[in-house]
């Protein structure tokens, strides 16, 4: 079963880092209240759900700090490969 970026048997929140990056990505804590540290690994972190919470993901990204110029480039990156492993898949 695919599952995002917390291993299976953090899903659904069993574990403290697994629920602690849930609340930061999903919310309903403020972005200003998330560590500059805490906002970049989870927008890095988010995987599979990147798309699902777009708009949270690039609030954690600018929440980044002096991290953001770097974090916005791997973001865009990582973006550019999913489409390229996307469009291989679909050809295949």
């Amino acid at each position: 079963m695919a599952h995002g970026p917390w291993p299976p048997a953090q899903e659904g929140g069993a574990g403290p880092q697994g629920q602690e990056a849930r609340r930061i990505l999903q919310g309903p804590l403020s972005v200003d209240g998330v560590s500059e540290r805490d906002a970049a690994l989870v927008a890095l972190a988010a995987g599979r759900e990147r798309e699902a919470h777009r708009a949270r993901v690039e609030a954690l990204t600018g929440r980044s700090g002096a991290a953001a110029p770097a974090l916005r480039k791997v973001l865009g990156e990582v973006r550019t490969a999913l489409f390229a492993v996307v469009t291989v898949t679909a050809v295949t």
